[in-house]
């Protein structure tokens, strides 16, 4: 019985983040995962999302971010426009991370997925 309730629960994750890539094909696995963790830890830095993400580098990172925001890149100029950069008051060379109004919504749809056959 717990083996089919797991079964059940990856398939709504897959659904779940089926509706990601729909939206979204161009998404690494990277930045999917920069999107939920963004999503759970709002106002996290980028430094902040290096070490639960697994990155080594700043500039994966950087990328990552870039594209999940307005900022953009070589691959993708005006970027996904997912996340937020907030200047940090304290440090005026860091960045905090938020969703944007658009991620909020993708983060909802996700949720909702998520929440359809889970039993109460």
């Amino acid at each position: 019985m717990a083996m089919l309730a797991a079964y059940e629960e990856g398939a709504r994750l897959t659904k779940a983040l089926g509706r990601l890539k729909e939206r979204h094909r161009d998404m690494t696995a990277l930045q999917v995962m920069a999107f939920t963790y963004i999503a759970a830890n709002p106002g996290i830095s980028a430094r902040q999302l290096m070490e639960p993400l697994g990155t080594q580098t700043e500039s994966t990172i950087s990328r990552a971010i870039a594209t999940l925001s307005d900022v953009g890149t070589k691959e993708i100029p005006k970027g996904l426009g997912l996340i937020e950069l907030i200047r940090s008051t304290e440090d005026r060379r860091r960045y905090m991370l938020q969703l944007s109004k658009k991620g909020h919504a993708l983060m909802s749809s996700i949720v909702n997925d998520l929440n359809v056959g889970r039993k109460k």
